[in-house]
């Protein structure tokens, strides 16, 4: 699961790092970043050591109103996987996808 929990700017960032944890010159690794500006999650990175995990849902927090649609990959997600919570201002979007390359979350 990813939090996205937004500045006052209404902007949010951070990065990933993963190796084999043993090695001081690991073979493969994964390094992501993660961007939220203008409604827009973007995902990207290198993804060369396996995380063996999926992306099973994002909440985006300090959300003022429910998005009209929300996109991943530019494709329209259902709206039984949308959920909004307006008391507390949570948008949860279920994606249930491997976490094995970039990828992008619009709230439009």
């Amino acid at each position: 699961e990813l939090v996205v929990a937004p500045a006052l700017d209404g902007t949010a960032e951070g990065a990933l790092y993963l190796d084999d944890g043993i090695s001081i010159r690991p073979w493969t690794k994964t390094s992501v970043s993660f961007k939220y500006k203008h409604g827009r999650l973007t995902v990207k990175g290198w993804f060369g050591h396996p995380t063996g995990v999926d992306v099973a849902r994002v909440r985006f927090l300090d959300v003022q109103s429910a998005p009209k649609s929300v996109k991943v990959n530019g494709k329209t997600v259902d709206e039984t996987d949308v959920v909004y919570d307006s008391t507390a201002g949570v948008l949860t979007v279920t994606l249930g996808i491997p976490f094995k390359s970039s990828f992008t979350v619009e709230l439009d």
